[in-house]
């Protein structure tokens, strides 16, 4: 995918539940990207190449929740806890988003 591709999915998701995707999506991305860094420093990997797969894992941990699109917003957006009927419906983002990602992937 191209890294337009990816910004315009995440920015997606974010439309889709501004309250909580876009800042989470960014903590995500974020926090992954140190925690590989941390264990490329540790393991002596090239610098350069150490950057590339930072951004690359930054990118790809904040499409995360790009499945979010697929979930209807009276569960998405739904105050207070959801039933375990809704939060089995919530789990299904992360195959939805697979499948967007398939989708804009073979695209590319």
């Amino acid at each position: 995918m191209t890294r337009e591709l990816i910004l315009r999915m995440m920015r997606m998701a974010e439309l889709h539940d501004p309250s909580e995707t876009g800042a989470h999506v960014q903590k995500v991305g974020l926090f992954s990207a140190e925690i590989y860094q941390q264990w490329a420093l540790n393991r002596g990997i090239d610098k350069q190449e150490m950057e590339h797969v930072r951004e690359l894992i930054r990118l790809a941990a904040m499409l995360h929740d790009a499945g979010k699109v697929g979930i209807s917003d009276l569960i998405l957006k739904k105050e207070g806890r959801l039933t375990p009927e809704e939060y089995d419906t919530m789990k299904w983002h992360a195959v939805y988003g697979a499948f967007l990602q398939a989708i804009v992937g073979s695209r590319t």
